[in-house]
């Protein structure tokens, strides 16, 4: 163990190096290494008084810092509300078709087939045709019941066959009966009413298609300013068949599908409870999907730069500002 030296012993021979002989002395520094400090605990000292402050002044502060809080969270929900819902969007007429049990356009019989074509429709309005099941379309199946009543018609009579007047005119009311109710099994077969969902969903991909696919589009809305090589524009190839795989497409696609899986989770009991508030696995589908949405609105603005295929898939969709920009929580 080291022995203890006093602190004088310790410094005797420094300090008489660096002191002259005549004013050094032991009781001056003794006074000085004796010297009195503060031995009191920080915590246990006195702290210091704060500044007297008004109340009244406390007061208005206070009554601003809560008026700056509540104009905050008004300008919070404006912002909010600006943007729209960023999963289901505005209703408008093609979101609601695509949610009823019958599209109001995919059912002929409200009108006769010779009614319903394509001239009806204005270059500013969708090419959209009208949706039967099984892949029909209202003119063929206007041609096939009209081959179907000439094949079973009576025939005419004729000198060489003599025949009664009565039973001519009983063929002819037989053959009417008999085509009138042909007529009415047919609708009732290729109408969406008495469709599956599976068979919906398919006519409303169907309709997708041809609403925003760019084979139909592209004849009545102005594509986007393309780069121009040495001067010249460079040529496009011709489209060949059927656009399935554009952003519009696709992005009316995922509207689709998620316009179906909010419906699904969004069903309520009589009492108004949830019927399934525990379907986690369509809760995961249904933000991949709104996210996928999202991506392809970005790429899709990026790319058409505001131009006429933007407004109108974005128009006709019902999708606001919140389904691509910022944040998306589900």
């Amino acid at each position: 163990m080291i022995p203890r030296t006093p602190i004088l012993a310790r410094f005797h021979g420094c300090l008489r190096l660096r002191c002259a002989p005549d004013s050094f002395s032991y009781q001056s520094l003794r006074s000085h290494s004796s010297r009195q400090f503060s031995q009191t605990f920080p915590a246990q000292a006195k702290k210091a008084r704060p500044k007297h402050r008004n109340p009244y002044v406390l007061a208005q502060a206070q009554q601003r810092t809560a008026a700056n809080k509540v104009k905050q969270a008004g300008l919070q929900e404006a912002r909010k509300a600006a943007l729209g819902d960023p999963v289901r969007g505005y209703l408008t007429s093609f979101t609601q078709s695509l949610t009823d049990t019958v599209p109001k356009a995919a059912d002929p019989f409200l009108k006769s087939f010779r009614d319903i074509s394509l001239s009806e429709t204005s270059p500013s309005d969708s090419p959209e045709k009208p949706c039967l099941n099984h892949y029909l379309t209202p003119a063929e199946v206007e041609a096939s019941l009209q081959y179907s009543e000439q094949l079973i018609q009576p025939p005419a009579p004729s000198s060489k066959v003599p025949r009664d007047w009565s039973d001519q005119e009983n063929d002819v009311d037989e053959h009417a009966k008999k085509h009138s109710i042909a007529t009415e099994a047919i609708k009732r077969i290729v109408t969406l009413e008495n469709s599956t969902t599976a068979e919906r969903t398919r006519a409303n991909v169907q309709r997708c298609i041809e609403v925003f696919g760019r084979h139909n589009t592209d004849k009545y809305l102005k594509p986007r300013a393309r780069a121009e090589a040495n001067g010249e524009r460079a040529e496009t190839m011709p489209r060949i068949g059927r656009d399935t795989g554009s952003s519009e497409v696709q992005i009316a696609l995922l509207t689709q599908k998620i316009e179906k899986l909010v419906t699904h989770m969004e069903k309520r009991t009589e009492k108004g409870k949830r019927v399934n508030p525990t379907d986690q696995h369509s809760k995961r589908s249904l933000r991949l999907l709104v996210h996928k949405r999202q991506k392809l609105l970005r790429y899709l603005r990026r790319k058409e730069r505001g131009g006429e295929r933007w407004q109108h898939a974005v128009s006709l969709l019902g999708l606001p500002d919140g389904t691509w920009k910022g944040e998306i929580t589900v």
